[in-house]
């Protein structure tokens, strides 16, 4: 047992990856005991954000109370689709969920299908097939993998 400072300074490894992966500790103490740390992805509120300034979903938010769209649902105040984070149409967001969808160590070059398949249980935007699809043959390492390119 000791102070969490002295953890943190003797682990630079595990500092160094929450400072990369932007991880915040939080920190709630009880008579000098570390009771909680939580992790929050900052996805989720860069995608609420997002969903404010895209006029497709605003649509679908200011109508929500008058006429129900079937599927969608307001929860923590992120605009979802059949349980699935709406994402707006910015090419910058949706870049970078496919971009860490696809070089993540566990996806091991995933072709277009298995990559939609991993991203729509937790995203949705219109399209969203074909910009898999699109990405995918875009990217290089990918066609170098397939078998008529070795």
């Amino acid at each position: 047992m000791g102070k969490l400072s002295c953890l943190l300074t003797g682990q630079k490894e595990l500092l160094y990856d929450l400072e990369k992966n932007q991880i915040k500790v939080v920190l709630r103490e009880q008579c000098g005991i570390l009771t909680a740390i939580s992790a929050q992805p900052t996805i989720i509120e860069e995608i609420r954000e997002k969903q404010l300034e895209d006029e497709f979903l605003k649509k679908i938010v200011k109508e929500f109370d008058s006429k129900s769209r079937s599927g969608f649902v307001i929860e923590n105040n992120v605009l979802k689709f059949q349980n699935r984070l709406c994402v707006s149409d910015c090419s910058d967001l949706r870049k970078r969920i496919m971009i860490e969808a696809h070089n993540s160590k566990f996806a091991i070059y995933p072709g277009n299908t298995k990559m939609y398949h991993d991203l729509k249980q937790n995203f949705w935007w219109p399209r969203m097939k074909k910009c898999i699809v699109d990405f995918v043959a875009r990217y290089l390492q990918c066609q170098q993998v397939k078998a008529e390119h070795q």
